[in-house]
């Protein structure tokens, strides 16, 4: 069954805290407490072995208990949060004494009655537990999932194996590549080699290997085909194996009591001396595959192994991943028609086109989904075409796809139905994720790992289980996107447990049977969430609010009492700006979003958001933050961006020191403001902003943040600082993308440290040390920018910029500015930059990326014309075609060689109407190595001989690239 443990996994732990003395609870309230906690704990065990129990196997009374222990794990953990925050709050200090006396005394008597209720709530939440103990006893859900029957449900992959080559749609390409990576040729070594081929379930992977298999076994001694599943008998596997290699052999084996080690012996001694090809289907879990591998011999004779999974790294260190991808827009329209029509895959009714659009677009490209869609469609009219797209449904996927969600552990199970909010083909921002989760409690902190890191954990695992698509940059993962039949998995199961309420296109919802709605997804609306039922308000007990692109002006927050999300993402109002009324009011908050939304003025009141642990304001029109965000004793994450860059209010802002993330992006500060030291904040770890002008004494302060592992900097100047090992001590990644950056050792340990944008001190050549100091010790991640002509101009080299003095570096990436740059110095800079690397210890790998425009050598083609002569520049043409093809010329090279004698002379565009731009436009269009009209062409050596030409005729000039400039 599809169930999440609901609050019971962060409330025990605070039941835990309630325990401690310094919380002077009432008589006999420690005892229910340690009562109530006892019972949390057996709850929480049963519910995860229900969580296993398939849903059609479960009674429907076993459902309902599980739904009531989840409900009242929320309702205990927003007990004892209100308890905490009215008995530790903490108050910035009152000047008046009078004043502070009469709080202490207002203060003394909150906390009694704070105390008395908190004794009567748990008084009533034991004897509901009690009361669910006793269901539990009464319904026997312990003997249920101990005793669950096996599932008699049909697998939908097994067609699969046993599909016909010619029945297959697009699997050519994926074959041929699949094949190569396989092939014997070229493998002088002979050695036993893996791939494995990973993707989300329903994509195909089965019937791939499946053909390809077929299409390599005759080049085999012995081939073996076996799936292995979620919960694999390993006997099975070892015997199904023995049979596929040798059938004749090994046919009894189905009859005989062999153990596991047995298996193994007979599988390895009959592998020895043979070239085998085995196929390992739907593999799982890592210690399974172990386990398999360690009984296939490893015999130099040129053998292959195949797997394939949902998950990224089960196969222990392939030779090959392979991912496979969805199916292209043609493939999957062929497939869908095929299946449907049959013959040569093409629609014989135009109008079923439009109806096919729309449910190919659900499909996404992925084969089990289409082939589930047609299998409906078949022999339809086209009535019931429109039925089935209004209704779309894909029993057969889902079935699949739920198996990798019942393979979860309860904490990535709740982190993955948390998607079910956001729309379909929605961007989710990686690290605004990541701090949901924490919020909501789902991220529980590791020893000395942080939250953030913990929670980047759970992301990459979600990826690596093929359930979320990254979304890279630049080899960076920003983000990601939910398959579409994965997210309707997840809202239906999100719906099922009350997990996350969307509401539908009115702006209404339905209310949950418990009558309390606990997370609100607002998606595109234009008012706030209503619901049908007004003699109850259901979203008193709201833990999150997420709404995107809804048209706010007031949104009132005083209702919503235990809230721990607010995330607003581009909500504004027809007119005017967005209010929030009551904020202060919500002090469960643990995260606020405002990325988007024309708010204009943070209220002071901010401060008393004393559990808030982000802080999003991300694209807004707020001007400067209050001061009482000081107060925010256990702010982790800022994101700010303002609509000021005044550099005092910022110098004389205080800083909570919990802070850990800081990302200011585009505040031009001119200098490194005050309020970021060692002392103010001695916990950040992770750093974005921009400088103007960095001097030595602000790049000491950087470099002593004792916490800091990622550093992104803008620097808009030159400084430079002799460094030692402990300067940049903990530093993982740093990001310069504008500037250049040079070490030169030092006598000693020590090394100078230059950080610029291309001057001479930069550029300046230094000799390679074998002996070099290790300095920034624990940097990993290096980006900085090569300003190419600047570097040539100085007589500077890729080769000598001290990268030997990182002695943890494992990756460089490159920004190579080629503003007027040649190509051949391009070339030069990165082959010597790559030979530099491959000297490191560590042989880094580097990835270069280029910006900016080089300087190309041009011909200059003339054609005599009676009207005024322009000259045709690239910067004048959008949009630009390709390189090869594209005009443009350095302005003030050009010049120079018609200074002699054009009387009338416009750099620019030609009018649009006039023969010039008629000739562009015909440029631009024109195929690689095609010739325009007969244009007799002057190379640049030879353009001052063409000077009088230009003193008797009025020329029309246009700029060509000369393919072999340098």
């Amino acid at each position: 069954m599809n169930i999440v443990t609901g609050a019971l996994g962060s409330v025990i732990p605070k039941l835990a805290l309630l325990l401690k003395e310094e919380y002077d609870l009432q008589k006999g309230v420690r005892k229910k407490i340690r009562c109530l906690s006892r019972d949390f704990e057996s709850m929480q065990a049963a519910l995860r072995k229900v969580a296993e129990v398939p849903l059609e196997q479960l009674d429907e009374q076993v459902k309902l208990w599980a739904s009531d222990v989840r409900e009242l794990s929320y309702d205990v953990e927003d007990v004892v949060d209100t308890f905490l925050l009215r008995v530790d709050g903490r108050e910035a200090r009152d000047p008046n004494r009078f004043r502070r006396a009469a709080k202490k005394i207002g203060k003394l008597f909150s906390k009694s009655k704070a105390r008395h209720q908190n004794a009567e709530m748990i008084k009533t939440i034991n004897e509901q537990a009690k009361e669910l103990a006793e269901r539990r006893d009464r319904y026997k859900v312990d003997e249920i999932v101990a005793n669950r029957a096996p599932s008699s449900t049909v697998d939908p992959r097994l067609g699969a194996i046993f599909q016909q080559v010619k029945e297959l749609v697009g699997i050519e390409k994926p074959s041929e590549e699949l094949i190569s990576k396989l092939s014997l040729q070229g493998d002088e070594s002979k050695k036993t080699k893996t791939v494995s081929v990973v993707g989300v379930g329903g994509l195909g992977k089965t019937t791939l290997v499946k053909a390809v298999y077929d299409k390599l076994k005759v080049d085999f001694d012995c081939t073996a085909f076996v799936s292995v599943g979620q919960n694999p008998d390993l006997k099975k596997v070892f015997r199904e194996v023995l049979i596929g290699l040798n059938k004749e052999k090994y046919t009894d084996l189905k009859f005989t009591v062999w153990d596991e080690k047995l298996l193994i012996h007979e599988l390895r001694e009959y592998l020895e001396a043979k070239r085998y090809l085995i196929l390992i289907d739907d593999v799982w879990k890592a210690d399974t595959w172990k386990i398999i591998k360690w009984a296939l011999v490893e015999n130099n004779n040129g053998s292959r192994l195949i797997t394939t999974s949902r998950i990224i790294g089960i196969a222990d260190q392939p030779d090959e991943i392979y991912r496979l991808q969805p199916l292209p827009p043609e493939k999957s329209r062929k497939l869908f028609y095929t299946r449907i029509f049959g013959g040569e895959g093409r629609c014989p009714d135009n109008q079923l086109d439009e109806l096919s659009d729309k449910i190919l677009k659900k499909c996404d490209g992925v084969p089990l989904a289409i082939i589930t869609m047609a299998s409906l469609l078949l022999g339809k009219s086209r009535g019931q075409w429109i039925e089935v797209c209004n209704s779309i449904g894909f029993h057969d996927t889902k079935q699949i796809l739920s198996l990798s969600y019942y393979d979860l552990p309860p904490h990535l199970k709740a982190c993955l139905l948390y998607l079910s909010a956001f729309p379909e083909d929605y961007f989710i921002d990686k690290d605004s994720l990541i701090w949901k989760w924490v919020a909501e409690g789902f991220v529980q902190k590791e020893n000395t790992t942080g939250f953030f890191e913990v929670g980047e954990g759970y992301f990459n695992e979600l990826i690596n289980r093929s359930l979320i698509m990254a979304v890279e940059f630049e080899g960076i993962v920003l983000g990601c996107r939910v398959h579409d039949m994965v997210l309707d998995l997840l809202q239906q199961i999100s719906q099922e447990e009350n997990f996350m309420t969307i509401t539908d296109n009115d702006g209404t919802m339905t209310i949950p049977p418990s009558g309390r709605v606990r997370r609100l997804a607002h998606q595109n609306r234009a008012a706030e969430p209503t619901h049908h039922d007004r003699r109850m308000d259901p979203l008193g007990h709201l833990r999150s609010v997420i709404a995107y692109n809804c048209d706010y002006k007031v949104l009132s927050l005083s209702r919503f009492k235990v809230l721990r999300v607010l995330a607003l993402e581009h909500c504004e109002p027809a007119e005017g700006s967005i209010h929030l009324e009551h904020l202060e009011s919500l002090l469960h908050l643990r995260y606020l979003r405002l990325t988007g939304t024309p708010i204009q003025k943070f209220p002071e009141g901010i401060g008393a958001l004393k559990l808030l642990q982000t802080l999003d304001l991300k694209s807004t029109k707020i001007k400067e933050l209050p001061s009482s965000i000081g107060q925010l004793t256990q702010l982790i994450c800022l994101h700010v961006i303002t609509n000021t860059d005044d550099q005092h209010l910022w110098d004389t802002l205080v800083l909570p020191q919990t802070l850990q993330h800081l990302n200011l992006p585009y505040q031009k500060f001119n200098a490194l403001p005050s309020c970021i030291n060692p002392s103010a904040l001695p916990n950040l770890n992770h750093l974005v902003m921009c400088v103007q002008y960095m001097d030595q004494e602000a790049l000491k302060i950087l470099g002593g943040m004792p916490e800091l592992h990622y550093l992104k900097l803008i620097v808009n100047s030159l400084v430079t600082l002799t460094i030692h090992g402990c300067f940049f001590q903990r530093l993982r990644s740093l990001w310069l993308p504008l500037s250049m950056v040079r070490f030169v050792p030092n006598e000693g340990s020590s090394a100078l440290f230059t950080v610029g944008n291309g001057h001479r001190d930069v550029a300046a050549r230094t000799e390679m040390r074998e002996d070099a100091p290790s300095v920034m010790p624990n940097l990993k991640m290096l980006e900085f920018a090569v300003y190419i002509k600047k570097l040539m101009d100085e007589n500077g080299s890729c080769a000598n910029l001290g990268l030997e003095c990182l002695p943890s570096l494992e990756k460089v990436k490159v920004n190579f500015r080629l503003d007027e740059a040649f190509p051949d110095d391009v070339k030069k800079e990165e082959a010597a930059l790559r030979r530099a690397i491959e000297v490191h210890p560590n042989r880094p790998t580097v990835e270069v990326y280029t910006t900016g425009e080089p300087k190309i050598r041009r011909r200059l083609a003339f054609k005599v014309r009676r009207n005024r002569p322009t000259l045709k520049s690239s910067s004048s043409v959008q949009p630009q075609p390709e390189p090869d093809e594209r005009d443009g010329a350095d302005d003030d090279e050009l010049a120079r060689h018609f200074a002699a004698g054009t009387p009338t002379f416009s750099l620019g565009a030609a009018p649009q109407g006039s023969t010039a731009a008629r000739h562009r436009r015909s440029r631009m269009h024109r195929r690689p190595g095609a010739s325009s009209s007969p244009v007799p062409s002057v190379s640049r050596d030879d353009a001052s001989s063409s000077a009088p030409l230009v003193k008797r005729f009025k020329l029309s000039c246009s700029l060509t690239g000369d393919s072999d400039a340098n």
